[in-house]
């Protein structure tokens, strides 16, 4: 292993950076965690099913798929807020 001088900090490359990939993981989290609280006594919820997040209904074979996809930019603090007054009024 070699030993960097103390004046050159080691410099990120942007290209390799996971910031996009993490906010999406997230994205898909929050959105998946929406659903089973607002699953109903007859639904199912499979995560990695068809998509990303599966809803099944046994009482009326009714079912929903979704595919989850954070844009650059667009995951914001609202974002968490409106999740906590979700988590909050249960």
């Amino acid at each position: 292993m070699s030993t960097l001088p103390a004046n050159n900090p080691l410099v990120a490359n942007s290209q390799r950076q996971a910031h996009a990939s993490i906010a999406g993981y997230i994205y898909q989290i929050e959105q998946s965690i929406l659903r089973w609280i607002n699953l109903q006594p007859d639904q199912a919820l499979y995560l990695e099913g068809v998509e990303d997040c599966d809803v099944y209904s046994s009482q009326d074979q009714n079912s929903q798929a979704w595919q989850f996809k954070a844009r650059a930019n667009a995951f914001r603090g609202f974002v968490i807020d409106r999740w906590i007054r979700s988590l909050q009024s249960m």
